[in-house]
């Protein structure tokens, strides 16, 4: 008798109620209520399916936010490629154009490769090195007349190797 504990209802229809959720979690309603005190106590506890459950979930959740990420990621860089390659045109026509007025500015990538070792580059090093296909006909005009201006300003000399920058 000393761990009896005796619990009353306000009213049938709360009896009715607990004994209903009782019911639904198949339990006894005397273990239902312990289990109800002991999580108000104890806070509540998970059980090792609710926790694999828990843990399937989020990785759903995580899996989609990812596949979203990654979308938003192709979305992004191609936006960024089309932009660059927009860019590209806008400096190449500066040189394309004999008509062009304003000021011209060098590919930087350019200049750097050009001032990155003491030696001379053919045409082909230099288009691999800007990332210029064979077939961007406009790109390699561009590159050429770059090429002819920096000769012009004495900033690079033409060798048996290709062009070297002047140091």
């Amino acid at each position: 008798m000393k761990k009896r504990v005796v619990i009353y209802a306000k009213t049938e229809k709360q009896k009715e109620n607990w004994e209903r959720a009782a019911n639904d979690n198949v339990m006894s309603l005397s273990k239902y209520l312990q289990s109800l005190i002991e999580e108000a106590i104890d806070g509540p506890k998970i059980t090792q399916t609710q926790a694999v459950t828990d843990i399937k979930l989020k990785s759903i959740e995580l899996e989609v936010e990812n596949k979203t990420l990654k979308n938003e990621i192709l979305r992004l860089n191609k936006l960024l490629s089309i932009q660059e390659e927009e860019l590209a045109d806008l400096r190449n026509r500066a040189f394309l154009e004999p008509s062009f007025s304003g000021v011209r500015s060098f590919d930087k990538q350019l200049v750097s490769f050009l001032q990155s070792r003491d030696r001379g580059f053919n045409q082909d090093q230099i288009m691999a090195a800007l990332n210029i296909v064979y077939t961007d006909s406009e790109a390699i005009k561009s590159l050429t007349a770059q090429l002819e201006a920096l000769v012009e300003y004495k900033l690079v000399m033409i060798t048996g190797r290709g062009w070297k920058w002047v140091r």
